[in-house]
């Protein structure tokens, strides 16, 4: 897979849906929704219809828990190494919330050692069903959901970019206003390292004018007071709204007086990357919604460190990838054999088309050659028969030319098969030797073997009686026969 560099952030609750589609860091569209009272039939069809607005199809979609659905703990892990502090977190998570350890998905932020033999944790815990009831939703909506993210994570990642708190020595407070609930994190080198989702927002505000303000004031005074006795780290020396409204300057006027905070608002519309329209919506068609926690999270998302989706959810989905990647192997592997045996095929029909083409081209050809050949064979055998009528005259006239003057024959035999045999008598014995030698010398005799010979007197004188036996080379008719007969 390619590295995805977009990102789309979903926010579902009872009430509203939220939407970001975030591109390379930049906001690239927003989308808010009403669904108070819709069933997850209606719900699902809305989700899909917004996000058929989007042009999603190379984005990575991840959903957000709502900050009161989860909770969080700063634990310090009495270890170092990643793969322990995930098991030791996986077994401590059940001593911090009421559910059973099957009845939660856990995440942790790692926030830095200790020392040496310590790490500290955000331990953060949700409730598994709700979380697959969500999922079950998106999934019926017949989108894709690749991680579950934790919106402060988020939230305080956005903040320590924009106001630089990585390099801050003391921790800051972040306060985000949402509508019907607010959300405190204290941040420390770009992680929360508390947060707290406390029952009052805006909305409880307008309502309830200063008792509001006041128990959001006191919910305030209550978590840093915690975060005191657990004596996570040092306490904030700076705060920071999340937005510049009417109800956030109310509610810092408030925090200066009843708690001595010097909380600073620093908005974050003004402070993200968008296009105009995007901007735009902000301050007209969404004017008075905050989407500082998908725009955050969708920025976020690709080195969040806590994902809540639940295992046999990514066990299921990584199956199911894997099962899509075979079906495309074997796809590929069945194209690339079709392939195979077309062009195969294609090059056997053309060689057989080219085949029949030559043969129909040249049978006329083929028969005169043919034709032709018979011609031959007859020829060479009437060449054959004329050779060997003329075999004895040859052998007569190279006998004679080779013969020496003290020699005369008595008697000269040739058989059927080439065999010829010579009888004679000599004044010289050596001449019979000679003339052996003389015979051998010709093309016209295979071989010339000289028998024994005797001695006995011829017309009063001492002469030298002999036999010589011939063999004949084959005929030029015969070779080729033979060649034929061979083959």
């Amino acid at each position: 897979m390619g590295k995805i560099n977009n990102y789309i952030a979903i926010l579902l609750t009872e009430e509203i849906v939220k939407i970001a589609l975030v591109v390379k860091g930049k906001v690239s569209n927003l989308l808010f929704q009403d669904v108070r009272g819709l069933d997850d039939e209606h719900l699902a069809r809305v989700i899909h219809s917004l996000m058929s607005k989007l042009n999603h199809k190379k984005a990575e979609v991840c959903c957000l828990m709502p900050s009161g659905m989860t909770t969080s703990k700063n634990l310090e892990v009495p270890s170092t190494s990643s793969e322990e502090i995930k098991s030791i977190v996986s077994l401590q998570a059940g001593r911090h919330t009421p559910l059973s350890r099957e009845e939660i998905e856990v995440g942790y932020i790692n926030l830095g050692a200790v020392n040496n033999n310590a790490t500290r944790v955000l331990l953060v815990i949700a409730n598994k069903q709700v979380l697959k009831n969500q999922l079950s939703v998106f999934d019926k909506a017949k989108i894709e959901i690749s991680k579950v993210l934790f919106i402060p994570e988020g939230i305080a990642h956005f903040y320590s970019n924009v106001v630089g708190l990585q390099a801050d020595p003391s921790p800051t407070g972040v306060l985000d206003i949402g509508d019907k609930n607010s959300d405190f994190l204290i941040v420390f080198k770009g992680h929360p390292i508390v947060s707290r989702n406390i029952p009052v927002g805006k909305k409880n505000i307008l309502e309830e004018g200063q008792t509001g303000i006041e128990r959001l004031i006191e919910e305030l005074s209550v978590t840093i007071d915690s975060y005191k006795s657990e004596d996570i780290g040092a306490v904030p020396t700076s705060y920071i709204l999340t937005s510049g409204d009417d109800v956030s300057q109310q509610v810092q006027t408030a925090l200066k007086e009843k708690l001595n905070w010097d909380a600073q608002p620093i908005p974050y519309e003004e402070n993200i990357s968008a296009s105009k329209s995007v901007l735009k919506k902000i301050t007209t068609s969404y004017k008075g919604v905050s989407f500082l926690d998908v725009i955050s999270s969708a920025i976020l998302a690709k080195d969040a460190q806590v994902d809540l989706m639940p295992d046999e959810i990514r066990m299921q989905k990584s199956i199911e990838i894997q099962g899509r990647e075979m079906f495309k192997a074997a796809m590929l592997t069945i194209i690339l054999l079709i392939v195979f045996i077309s062009i195969f095929g294609i090059r056997l029909y053309f060689k057989n088309a080219f085949l029949k083409k030559i043969r129909t081209e040249f049978k006329d050809t083929h028969e005169e050659v043919m034709y032709l050949e018979k011609i031959n064979d007859r020829i060479m055998v009437i060449k054959s028969y004329l050779d060997d009528r003329t075999v004895a005259l040859d052998v007569m006239r190279e006998i004679y030319n080779k013969i020496p003057t003290d020699i005369y024959l008595t008697s000269l035999i040739m058989d059927k098969e080439g065999k010829i045999t010579l009888q004679g008598i000599s004044d010289i014995s050596s001449s019979i030797f000679s003339f052996g030698t003389a015979l051998r010398e010709t093309d016209l005799f295979k071989s010339v073997n000289i028998g024994p010979t005797t001695a006995k007197k011829d017309r009063g004188r001492d002469a030298t009686a002999f036999e010589i036996t011939l063999n004949l080379k084959p005929s030029l008719g015969e070779e080729k026969q033979d060649k034929q007969e061979e083959e």
